[in-house]
């Protein structure tokens, strides 16, 4: 009997050091309130698509970062239409998101080198609407109904299944789109604190006292769901700041502890801690494969930042 021949598999064999670096990154960018999230998505650069879902473009519209970074990406700003007492009119904001980067794909490519979705929780928001709108239509929930007849917003526990079934297939599917077109996509998210209650010697709880924070990770619904997206970025890079005042200083954690959640596919390459971070700069290491010196000298801070605003720290005192 003669054997069947082996077809020809659709795929390239190549040397490792064939392949080119950096051809298209993507990151997970989270960090806290006013923590310089969309300041370093604005680093990207004028060859930037930005799709604005809270109101981040207010800070690209700064003249501070006008004139410092001098950036002017194509912008695209996306809500939920909202109604009398915040009852959602249409559930259209989710497929807006998506349908607004598939055109800018379609029609003008050559114009953007990045696409930045700034950010998730708003994504997430309009993943709920349009999970409750569906999961009314197939009679699996009935919180819509109640919220326009109510006016109350009590999401049931498929309504949160159905918001992460289409968060991770918007993740799933542009980290990958993005790398098939050759583009660089990043996505910022604010962040959860994970706690737990103090206990005393014998391991009794004690009541009263603030959690003790175990882990610093994105934030997304459900428990162990931030892993499942976390792993599908090449990069999850946590933005912080330090000092105040003037002497505020703004900084990506590339490489996280067992505390924070972070990490990055160029180890070598990107240091743990990256002061005053920007992204066609690290771009720039990334594809050159030469390591970002670990770090600038410590000087004041210089007007290259965002502005600081009035909140209390950002990172959290842990308890032993």
């Amino acid at each position: 009997m003669t054997a069947k021949p082996i077809p020809v598999p659709p795929v390239t064999f190549v040397r490792l050091e064939e392949l080119p670096r950096g051809e298209s990154v993507t990151a997970l960018v989270y960090g806290g309130s006013k923590t310089g999230k969309t300041w370093f998505l604005g680093t990207a650069g004028p060859r930037t698509l930005y799709i604005d879902t809270g109101d981040g473009i207010e800070t690209l519209r700064s003249p501070l970062f006008k004139s410092n970074v001098q950036a002017n990406p194509i912008v695209v700003r996306i809500d939920e239409k909202i109604g009398p007492r915040g009852v959602p009119e249409l559930a259209d904001a989710y497929y807006a998101v998506t349908d607004a980067i598939d055109y800018a794909l379609a029609h003008f490519a050559a114009d953007f080198d990045t696409i930045c979705v700034d950010e998730m929780t708003a994504l997430r928001r309009f993943a709920m609407y349009r999970g409750m709108e569906y999961n009314q239509k197939m009679k699996r929930s009935t919180t819509l109904k109640k919220l326009q007849d109510e006016e109350m917003f009590m999401p049931a526990g498929q309504d949160f299944g159905t918001e992460m079934s289409l968060i991770e297939q918007f993740c799933v599917g542009y980290t990958q789109i993005a790398k098939s077109k050759g583009k660089n996509f990043l996505l910022a998210a604010h962040q959860r604190l994970i706690g737990e209650k103090p206990k005393d010697k014998d391991g009794n709880v004690i009541f009263g006292e603030e959690k003790i924070v175990k882990e610093i990770r994105p934030a997304v619904t459900g428990y162990q769901f931030p892993d499942t997206i976390s792993a599908l970025f090449d990069n999850v890079w946590r933005a912080e700041r330090a000092g105040g005042g003037e002497g505020t200083v703004y900084r990506l954690r590339c490489l996280g502890d067992e505390m924070i959640v972070a990490g990055t596919r160029h180890a070598g390459v990107l240091p743990t801690v990256v002061r005053r971070p920007n992204f066609l700069t690290m771009l720039k290491h990334i594809r050159s494969g030469e390591p970002i010196k670990d770090v600038e000298p410590r000087k004041p801070a210089q007007i290259s930042t965002p502005q600081p605003q009035e909140e209390t720290a950002n990172v959290p005192t842990v308890r032993a």
